[in-house]
C-alpha cells in the first residue's frame, strides 16, 4: 500500500497521495485565478462557489463555479489557462467541463 494522506470533509476522510493533491491544488488554483481575472471584469462584485463530494464509486467530484458572464467554447480553447485545466484535470485522472 503506498502511504497517503488524510484529508478531513464534512462527510468523512479519504486518502490520496500527496502527487495526487498537489496535482488537485494546481488544478483548483488554476480555476480560481481564470476566475478572479475574467469573471468579474471592472470590480464587479460576484460569487464563487466551490465544493467537493465523495462519490458511491470513490471517486471526488470538484465543482467551481462563478456568476460571471461566462466563457465562449473558442475562448476556451485559445486559452494558455484553460489548457492548462485541462492538463491538470488529465493528470487527476479527471474529466473537466465548461458549462455556460
Amino acid at each position: 500500500m503506498r502511504r497517503g494522506l488524510q484529508w478531513g470533509r464534512r462527510n468523512g476522510n479519504t486518502r490520496r497521495t500527496a502527487r495526487f493533491l498537489v496535482a488537485l491544488a494546481l488544478f483548483t488554483d488554476e480555476v480560481l485565478t481564470n476566475i478572479f481575472k475574467h469573471a468579474f471584469p471592472d470590480g464587479r462584485q460576484g460569487v464563487i462557489r466551490v465544493s467537493m463530494e465523495t462519490l458511491p464509486d470513490g471517486k471526488l467530484k470538484l465543482a467551481i463555479a462563478d456568476n460571471g458572464p461566462g466563457i465562449t467554447i473558442d475562448e476556451t480553447r485559445k486559452s494558455v489557462g484553460s489548457r492548462l485545466i485541462k492538463t491538470f484535470g488529465l493528470q487527476l485522472g479527471g474529466v473537466t467541463s465548461v458549462p455556460s
